[in-house]
């Protein structure tokens, strides 16, 4: 089994960059501004050996959730390239990027957004102050934050589930989820 090999990660003022490579295919993160249409496969990578206060575990993908449906993402089971279950022990940086619908952002005011946030049990709050606070993303919106602290946001039995909801009851919604943490 091959395994993801991240060969850098660090904080810049415009954003995460981060380059990581298998099999000879290299992965890394857009440059700024950089429009992201492409579909790409989901990746989670761990490097070894943990640091206990730095991202040593990157997860990305190209979510697809159903209309008026929810995903929920729990990060004590995400599962790496190889199958194996990764069990974040911190989350230090989240981006999250909602893909417009063909293009046309006129849709995007009420109905095509998506609700990010704390899962109504054993959710993480996610940077949030509160269980029942949400970030709103609507098509071509995107959300990118990063924890500087040597800890960043704790992940815990009780707190570890990220819900993903669409509020289009018509149009699939594509979301592109990008988040970076620890294993111990």
């Amino acid at each position: 089994m091959a395994a993801l090999e991240i060969s850098s990660f660090q904080m810049m003022p415009g954003g995460p960059m981060w380059q990581a490579s298998c099999r000879g295919q290299t992965f890394a993160s857009l440059a700024n501004n950089s429009p992201f249409q492409s579909r790409h496969t989901g990746f989670t990578s761990a490097v070894g050996p943990a640091a206990a206060t730095g991202a040593n575990v990157i997860y990305a993908d190209v979510l697809e959730i159903a209309p008026a449906a929810s995903l929920t993402l729990d990060l004590k089971a995400i599962k790496d390239i190889s199958g194996q279950t990764q069990g974040w022990a911190r989350l230090k940086y989240l981006f999250a990027f909602l893909l417009e619908q063909d293009g046309d952002y006129a849709i995007t005011e009420q109905s095509n957004r998506v609700t990010l946030g704390p899962a109504a049990s054993n959710g993480h709050l996610l940077f949030l102050n509160a269980a029942a606070d949400r970030y709103v993303l609507r098509p071509g919106q995107r959300l990118e934050i990063y924890d500087p602290s040597p800890l960043g946001v704790e992940v815990t039995t009780t707190a570890r589930l990220i819900e993903l909801s669409n509020a289009d009851t018509v149009r699939v919604a594509t979301i592109s989820l990008v988040l970076a943490g620890g294993l111990s």
